[in-house]
């Protein structure tokens, strides 16, 4: 929803936008746009949780390493 907060407060009280709840193609689409991104979401988790077991092995076998440019701060 676009608009000020008072025009969408309005909106509301009007009934307006009410269709869209009740139109089922439109919430199917909405669906799917939030499927989509929670897929890409679970992606980026997966690579961070890789990441970081990739970093702990590393810690692990490099405990007094501290030249690591990925932890270096400027």
């Amino acid at each position: 929803m676009k608009g000020t907060e008072e025009e969408i407060k309005q909106k509301h009280q009007d009934g307006e936008g009410k269709e869209y709840k009740k139109d089922p193609s439109k919430l199917k689409l909405k669906l799917e746009k939030i499927d989509t991104k929670m897929r890409d979401l679970a992606a980026k988790r997966e690579e961070i949780l890789k990441s970081i077991e990739e970093a702990e092995k590393n810690a692990v076998a490099n405990p007094n390493k501290e030249d690591d440019p990925d932890l270096k701060q400027d």
